[in-house]
């Protein structure tokens, strides 16, 4: 990737952050770290278009701004993991709920 495409990414990504209110929706905290960035939830993952993926951050980038809001919600890197990680134990609870005879 060129410095050119580099440059652009990171100027949009601190885009998004400050127009997403450059704090996390699940901690409440502003503060970005190497350890722990900023990054986009998907609130509706059954909507989820996975083939952007493949396709690099400067096309999720331009799905995001598509999306704003509505679609995703900023949050570091580690709360996006418990965020995710609640999903899937209400998902598991839901499924697995003994049926009454």
């Amino acid at each position: 990737m060129t410095n050119k495409a580099n440059l652009w990414i990171i100027e949009a990504k601190k885009k998004l952050i400050k127009s997403f209110g450059s704090k996390c929706s699940y901690c409440g905290k502003t503060r970005e770290t190497p350890e722990n960035p900023f990054i986009f939830h998907h609130k509706h993952p059954e909507l989820k278009d996975n083939s952007i993926y493949s396709k690099g951050r400067k096309e999720r980038y331009y799905q995001i701004l598509k999306g704003g809001k509505k679609e995703f919600s900023l949050m570091h890197a580690k709360c996006h993991l418990r965020k995710h990680k609640e999903m899937s134990k209400r998902e598991e609870a839901i499924y697995y709920e003994p049926v009454p005879f």
